[in-house]
């Protein structure tokens, strides 16, 4: 729910893990940006359980610029999760996500805002020139062909995670109660009308991107488990192949017998053969049948929360 009742025109919503060094900089930057735009706007920060000083970095801010709030989680609960507690919490009419590393510069979020007014719902950020490194260029790039290929959900090509949403946008992914949140995809479920804007893109500010390869892997994984079924019907698939390979091994050996041309197998080789690779077909079916429905179940049935806020820091300070 909402932090507040207040009509707010925009909303930035900033996860952020081990930030300590951009939080001072992207603040002074997001503030100037925003502020020529509107004056009713907040800027929510989602402390994902740092353990430098972050936190105290952001309360230092609030100090200065009373727009800020700061929701603290009870420990690291990935990136999308603590963007889904930005989103669930902001109340602005236009809502900004983005990261706390300045890649994606706030003074683009004009740019992103002004194509909204085109009647769009969703307008996220091209990738104007080619940033970070070529290992995490072409993992991305791969990435976002395979998920398009498994899936009905494409991605778009080179987006980046600054994008700017509509209220009814939003809403419509607070109303998606699945667990492991995959937000890029989420976006491409939920439809509406979008656009993508080309946007610059810098190297980070300071400090080390918090996505290794195991994170991006895992991420890969999460996402395309969560818009496909095809993994599961793969293993549909594969059974169907060895239980066919298994029907023409059989077709052979009767073959040989009945035509005279039986090879030298060992005394009850064939029975055995054709009984291992068909009972192993089947059950790869089996399990692909099986794997279809409990798959899903496993994931909801839990019901755990997406985050769990330690505290909630609103600014007292009367700032700019």
């Amino acid at each position: 729910m909402p932090l507040s009742n207040k009509k707010i025109e925009l909303s930035v919503v900033i996860p952020v893990y081990n930030e300590e060094e951009n939080i001072q900089p992207l603040v002074e930057r997001l503030v100037k940006a925003v502020s020529g735009i509107t004056d009713s706007y907040e800027i929510i920060f989602i402390d994902d359980g740092s353990m430098d000083a972050t936190v105290n970095r952001v309360i230092e801010m609030q100090k200065i610029f009373s727009n800020i709030i700061l929701l603290k989680l009870s420990r690291n609960f990935g990136q999308h999760n603590a963007a889904q507690a930005g989103f669930d919490y902001c109340s602005g009419e236009a809502v900004v996500w983005m990261d706390a590393d300045l890649q994606e510069p706030p003074e683009e979020i004009p740019k992103l805002l002004g194509k909204m007014k085109e009647g769009y719902d969703l307008v996220y950020g091209l990738r104007g020139n080619l940033g970070g490194s070529v290992f995490k260029r072409a993992a991305s790039l791969l990435f976002v062909w395979f998920f398009n290929k498994l899936t009905k959900t494409p991605l778009p090509v080179n987006a980046c995670t600054m994008r700017v949403m509509s209220r009814r946008f939003v809403k419509s992914i607070n109303n998606m109660p699945e667990r492991i949140r995959f937000q890029a995809g989420i976006n491409s479920w939920v439809g509406f009308k979008r656009a993508g804007v080309e946007i610059k893109y810098m190297p980070r500010h300071s400090g080390e991107s918090k996505y290794n390869l195991v994170k991006m892997v895992k991420m890969s994984i999460d996402g395309i488990l969560s818009f496909s079924m095809m993994p599961l019907r793969f293993i549909t698939i594969f059974g169907l192949v060895v239980a066919g390979l298994s029907f023409a091994d059989m077709l052979h050996i009767i073959a040989a017998r009945v035509f005279g041309f039986e090879a030298n197998w060992g005394a009850g080789w064939a029975p055995i053969m054709v009984a291992i690779y068909f009972l192993g077909g089947i059950q790869c079916i089996f399990l692909g049948l099986i794997g279809e429905y409990l798959g899903r179940i496993y994931l909801e049935v839990k019901s755990r929360p997406l985050y769990i806020i330690e505290e909630h820091y609103k600014s007292q300070f009367g700032g700019k």
